[in-house]
């Protein structure tokens, strides 16, 4: 009877030993963003949010691939705590109305897309469970969605288009180009249709004229081999006897005549300078000025949170 009790113990121990191990390898730390861990639960349930096939290259057979894949989703965390942290600092709100009203309007768009409720897995028990609108979002979910809008607020905030504008007038030698980008009013011609062009070039020249309406007010017409607006274009590309006749004229005028030889043949040409372009127009530029300002933004964050990793813990067995 003694014996019987006595095994009875012994295996209540070890499975309460072996359940305490797993509580606690679930718990063991992976990164620490202000001294607030991110624990391996964390880290799971996050990948288990994840498509499928982020979701298998995390437990790939290949180890380099493996932690690559999983060192990726804990540093997404990270910057996802570190910006959710300095939103709360600036005293950023997001009211129920608005987390309500996201739900409500993603879930209206995947029934308009699929037909039917939208059904998703519960991160903390693994079931599924359908919204039927209103409270029939999971407390998870609507947290999850919190820190979203939060998030969302900061960076509208932060990443304006005052302070693109900003660092864009503030920082001009990084959006010059150098040579300067040109475009003209481009016209080519046979190099035995000489005369016609330089009518066109004296009419250009004297009347104020674009070079095609010069051409069109000729009554003998020369051999075209091209007449339009070249696009923008570095100096650097411009074939040289060009080159050498554009730098002497300002955006308006008429370049002299010049020969160019292309595909084996002489040709005769004449330029009328359009545009000089400086400096990258902002409109394209913004989107990397955006990400240049929220790269720095985020290495300022790591600064003042403090930001560790304990990355050896991330060769974890899944199952184990």
């Amino acid at each position: 009877m003694k014996s019987a009790i006595c095994l009875l113990c012994l295996l209540i121990l070890l499975t309460l030993w072996g359940c305490g191990l797993i509580i606690e390898e679930g718990r063991e730390v992976l990164a620490e963003v202000g001294g607030d861990p991110i624990r391996l639960n964390d880290l799971m349930l996050r990948i288990r949010e994840l498509p499928f096939e982020q979701r298998a290259r995390t437990n790939d057979p290949n180890d380099s691939t493996r932690l690559q894949a999983r060192r990726a989703v804990l540093q997404a965390m990270v910057v996802e705590h570190l910006l959710e942290r300095e939103a709360v600092a600036r005293g950023i709100v997001v009211p129920d109305e608005e987390v309500e009203a996201l739900l409500e309007e993603r879930e209206e768009q995947n029934t308009a897309t699929n037909g039917v409720k939208e059904t998703v897995p519960d991160a903390t028990t693994g079931h599924a469970h359908t919204h039927h609108g209103g409270e029939g979002h999971s407390r998870q979910e609507i947290e999850k969605t919190r820190r979203r809008l939060l998030i969302d607020k900061l960076l509208k905030q932060q990443l304006s288009e005052d302070a693109l504008r900003k660092y864009y007038d503030e920082h001009p030698e990084l959006f010059r180009f150098s040579p300067p980008l040109v475009s003209c009013e481009l016209l080519v011609v046979d190099s035995s249709d000489k005369r016609a062009l330089d009518q066109v070039h004296r009419k250009t020249k004297e009347e104020g004229m674009t070079l095609g309406a010069a051409l069109a007010s000729l009554k003998d017409k020369p051999r075209i081999i091209f007449a339009g607006v070249t696009p923008p274009a570095s100096l650097a590309q411009i074939a040289p006897s060009m080159r050498e006749k554009i730098e002497m004229i300002e955006v308006g005028q008429v370049s002299d005549p010049f020969f160019l030889h292309a595909e084996g043949k002489d040709q005769y040409a004449v330029a009328r300078l359009v545009d000089r372009i400086e400096k990258a127009p902002f409109e394209n530029v913004a989107q990397q000025i955006q990400g240049r300002l929220y790269d720095e933004f985020i290495d300022a964050l790591k600064q003042r949170y403090t930001v560790v990793y304990h990355e050896d813990k991330l060769n974890y067995r899944v199952g184990h």
